[in-house]
């Protein structure tokens, strides 16, 4: 009995997808929202991004998130669409929604626009303090009417480099 239960997940089409409002995973899960499907290829701390140091007390956040367009039109898209949580109420957007001299190589922009059936990869990266640990990527749907939808979290421990 236990595995029937256990194989009869496997290769389910909803992974990745909310359930009871809210999708979780880990580096490397897709997650599949409303618009588009998302996954954290990489996340790691660092004192110095190209020459962007860290403030004293906190270390630099660097994460690699591809994001790919599943609708039939091109979708626009925001550096604080993703926000990163070491604790329920502690959190941190990207440093580019703040910082408009940074536009490094290989980071996502301020404001970006995914083609129909196209993927753009990139970084954001974030602030946090030099303490933690753990931390968790977050993408919440919200709608024009100014209602939310569904929640989608990654959870990772980033490595130090």
């Amino acid at each position: 009995m236990a595995l029937t239960l256990l194989l009869s997940g496997c290769g389910s089409s909803d992974e990745g997808k909310a359930v009871d409002g809210k999708a979780e995973g880990y580096i490397g899960d897709v997650l599949v929202t409303r618009w588009f499907d998302w996954t954290v290829n990489d996340a790691y701390l660092c004192d110095q991004y190209e020459d962007k140091e860290a403030l004293s007390g906190y270390k630099l956040l660097a994460v690699n998130i591809t994001v790919t367009n599943t609708t039939k039109k091109s979708i626009p898209m925001y550096d604080t669409d993703f926000r990163v949580f070491w604790t329920d109420e502690d959190f941190a957007v990207p440093l580019t929604s703040y910082d408009d001299t940074l536009a490094y190589e290989g980071m996502l922009e301020k404001e970006y626009s995914v083609g129909i059936n196209s993927s753009v990869t990139g970084d954001l990266l974030f602030e946090v303090p030099e303490d933690q640990v753990d931390f968790r990527i977050v993408f919440q749907e919200y709608f024009e009417n100014e209602t939310t939808g569904d929640e989608f979290v990654i959870y990772f421990t980033p490595e130090q480099k």
